[in-house]
């Protein structure tokens, strides 16, 4: 079972890696701005979770966006950051960082340990 849940895991961190990167090398870059902060408070768990409201223009016309992903540490208001979009589509923008990467890696580190872990172990485990 190990094996086919690693060998799902691998498709989808391929597939979302390829994405990613047709994504990156084929999106527009410009800078935008911290305009504000998104804040959300757990209240179960006691924590604190933010993701910046990024301001930026094309061609004349004012975009905004909220990331799609949140950090534990609050984002400065005011801070330049780089952002990609679909060429065409400003509105699909995303903040050009490691967050773009961060499910392909998760996924193929999960893929690597249900695939590679338990053949090392066995192998170390025989007299």
């Amino acid at each position: 079972m190990r094996g086919y849940l690693g060998a799902l895991l691998l498709f989808w961190a391929v597939g979302d890696l390829l994405w990613t990167g047709h994504f990156v090398f084929s999106a527009e870059s410009t800078s935008a701005t911290i305009t504000g902060i998104h804040k959300k408070v757990r209240k179960k768990k006691l924590k604190t979770s933010y993701r910046p409201i990024v301001t930026f223009t094309v061609d004349g016309q004012i975009h905004k966006f909220t990331s799609m992903t949140s950090t534990s540490w609050e984002p400065n208001v005011g801070e330049e950051v780089k952002i990609l979009y679909p060429k065409g589509h400003p509105e699909n923008a995303r903040i050009n960082g490691l967050s773009l990467y961060f499910l392909p890696l998760i996924l193929g580190f999960m893929s690597a340990m249900l695939l590679w872990l338990p053949r090392v172990i066995m192998k170390t485990a025989k007299p």
